[in-house]
């Protein structure tokens, strides 16, 4: 049986595959007059509103040096599932700070692959010529 999760998905991506472009709130009220929220999907989705806005406060706290006081680590709870955890600097190993590194790095590379797509994506389509600041000048 599928979740009514995975049935409200299917009714967003149908809905919204065919539309050229929009707004959040656009692409949300075409899913409002569609009624496909669930009493179940509304109250998920307001404990992962919670949930981003707790991140989001995290993320934004500063020490006196701008630095942030918390990173997002991958760790296990006591039942051996994959969790994610805010930890301090101070409380970290050097495990935390090779998974933090490696983690910025797999991002960057993620970043730059993603940027080279998108500017062979506007010359093809426009012979539009984007420079990317780590390539060489020529």
């Amino acid at each position: 049986m599928e979740s009514p999760l995975v049935k409200m998905r299917e009714r967003l991506r149908s809905l919204f595959q065919p539309q050229l472009s929009g707004t959040i709130d656009d692409f949300l009220a075409l899913a409002d007059q569609a009624g496909v929220w669930e009493p179940e999907v509304e109250r998920a989705a307001v404990q992962q509103h919670k949930k981003r806005i707790v991140r989001e406060v995290l993320k934004d706290l500063r020490d006196s040096e701008g630095w942030p006081i918390f990173e997002s680590l991958a760790s296990q709870n006591p039942e051996g599932h994959e969790v994610g955890v805010y930890k301090q600097e101070v409380l970290f190993t050097p495990t935390d700070y090779r998974q933090l590194v490696k983690f910025y790095v797999e991002r960057e590379e993620y970043d730059r692959g993603r940027a080279t797509i998108l500017r062979d994506r506007a010359h093809q389509r426009y012979d539009l010529q984007l420079r990317l600041p780590w390539e060489g000048k020529g």
